[in-house]
């Protein structure tokens, strides 16, 4: 907005002095209208419970209720959505003995995953973050994960500082309100048309059960791609809300192991500057006390272990990848000792999950 401002300003400069105050007065006061409105549009969309994100609300409410579900303690992977696609929760639980829920989402959602399940979880429980790689440079919530969080969870932005809310009110597109706006007056419930992104393609454990094939025709302009965009990995941002869930995680007596995601082997990636990022992050964790499993390098996958994005694993790389990360916990002792310890307490409470 302020960009824009600047724009008009500098290019209606010229000779013709009383004609430019003129505009630029107009152009000033068309700002400042626009400026007293954003607010009006953003509260007329908060709590709006209907919109193009309602995919993403279903999505969230279908893994709040697996984990009410569980009547115990239970292990949980979240990230964004190459844990949605990438996991096969169902083959863990069945091997580790515990239940096991996948919290994958969508990767627009930002540090707000961080935050969703919170209430859901309890002492006892072990979280694991294969967070993708974007997660270490977050910067404000934008597009899906910004129009979701005002129209479907107002009480998170409630709790946020007030720079951070007025960061979120100036931060959201003017016509995606007036969109809010239009649904407020006409309401109408609408749902992603792609059968793999909806909720009803999810199993008992949070599983998507819809990328049963390889698409690595659409995949070969992303491979050209960088990885890291910025030098500071992980940012400020990133370093402060991943401190803040693992300092939560720790008061609450939740274990948290960070994990790398699955992602497509670029042509023009992992160079020396990226593989100083990586061990930027290695030093981050290990700075916060947080085990590492597995190595990056064995996460990465070619074409044909990909369903539709550089992150979104079809059924058979899901299953290497849902492998080699049962390996990495079976061979890290403290893990395994959380494991146990949830089937010793699960046992005494005889609780139960639906598998």
């Amino acid at each position: 907005m302020w960009e824009l401002l600047n724009f008009y300003i500098f290019n209606f400069k010229g000779d013709n002095m009383n004609n430019n105050r003129y505009i630029y007065t107009l152009i000033l006061s068309a700002f400042f209208m626009l400026l007293l409105v954003q607010p009006l549009l953003f509260f007329a969309n908060l709590d709006l419970h209907m919109g193009k994100q309602e995919y993403i609300a279903k999505w969230i409410s279908y893994k709040k209720q697996l984990l009410t579900n569980v009547d115990g303690n239970k292990m949980v992977i979240i990230s964004g959505s190459n844990t949605l696609f990438g996991i096969n929760a169902k083959q863990m639980e069945n091997r580790l003995g515990i239940p096991v829920i996948n919290l994958g989402l969508h990767a627009g959602l930002d540090e707000y995953v961080l935050h969703v399940f919170r209430d859901n979880l309890k002492s006892g429980d072990i979280v694991i973050l294969p967070l993708e790689y974007n997660y270490y440079n977050l910067n404000n919530i934008s597009g899906e994960g910004l129009g979701y969080i005002i129209r479907f969870d107002s009480n998170y932005i409630c709790h946020l500082p007030i720079s951070s809310q007025i960061k979120f009110i100036y931060g959201c597109s003017t016509y995606e309100l007036l969109q809010g706006v239009k649904l407020r007056i006409f309401p109408t419930h609408s749902d992603s048309s792609n059968y793999s992104y909806r909720a009803e393609n999810f199993d008992e454990n949070g599983d998507t059960t819809g990328n049963t094939v390889e698409k690595s025709n659409i995949l070969e302009p992303s491979s050209k791609q960088e990885v890291f965009r910025n030098d500071n990995i992980p940012n400020d941002i990133s370093r402060q809300e991943l401190h803040n869930f693992v300092v939560w995680c720790n008061a609450n007596n939740i274990k948290i192991y960070a994990a790398w995601p699955s992602f497509l082997i670029k042509e023009q990636s992992f160079n020396e500057d990226d593989i100083k990022k990586i061990d930027d992050i290695i030093k981050f964790w290990q700075q916060e006390n947080v085990i590492i499993l597995g190595n990056y390098k064995d996460t990465l996958y070619k074409n044909n272990y990909f369903f539709d994005t550089t992150y979104h694993l079809n059924e058979f790389g899901r299953e290497i990848r849902t492998t080699y990360l049962l390996e990495q916990i079976e061979q890290c002792d403290s893990i395994f000792t959380e494991i146990n310890n949830i089937k010793n307490v699960n046992s005494n409470k005889n609780g139960h999950h639906p598998i």
